[in-house]
């Protein structure tokens, strides 16, 4: 199965709300996708539909235009013929959104909040804040070190006094 994450701002008018023939629930909604080629910014716009009951329920209301999105799916392309042009129109079928939050003041707090809903899946809102920063270092007090007894006597053979044959 081929599978594409993409990120980008939603455009448009936001994410949009439709119901099917048989009253399920989806929302679509356009994708800026932004590349870098040669120095210059090519902007990339793809047709996002997710029928995720639960990200549908959920996440729509939040997906407002600008809003920093990630988006996994099934890409398709479709190339249409309008006028004597030629397009090649972007479709993502999405089995899962996740909408990035960085905490509201940053300059007060290091706080970073991420909101992560996985295809009908509730994951929990992690915050984390960094650890106090330590003042003083102290190193750890050295191990003992065992205690070695020499004995004074000469090796047999050997007299006190003699040269050692190294």
């Amino acid at each position: 199965m081929r599978q594409i994450t993409l990120d980008g701002r939603i455009g448009k008018d936001g994410a949009k709300t439709f119901q099917t023939a048989k009253g399920k629930n989806y929302i679509r909604f356009s994708l800026a996708n932004d590349s870098f080629v040669n120095g210059a910014t090519k902007t990339e716009w793809f047709d996002i539909t997710c029928f995720d009951p639960f990200l549908v329920e959920n996440k729509a209301k939040f997906m407002t235009q600008g809003r920093y999105v990630i988006v996994q799916g099934i890409p398709d392309s479709v190339v249409t013929n309008k006028d004597g042009k030629i397009y090649l129109n972007h479709y993502v079928t999405a089995n899962n959104i996740e909408l990035p939050s960085f905490g509201g003041k940053r300059e007060e707090s290091n706080e970073v909040q991420v909101s992560t809903f996985t295809g009908g899946t509730k994951s929990a809102e992690v915050k984390s804040k960094p650890a106090p920063v330590q003042e003083t270092y102290q190193a750890p007090a050295p191990a003992p070190q065992p205690q070695v007894s020499v004995s004074q006597a000469a090796p047999a053979g050997w007299a006190d006094g003699d040269d050692l044959p190294f």
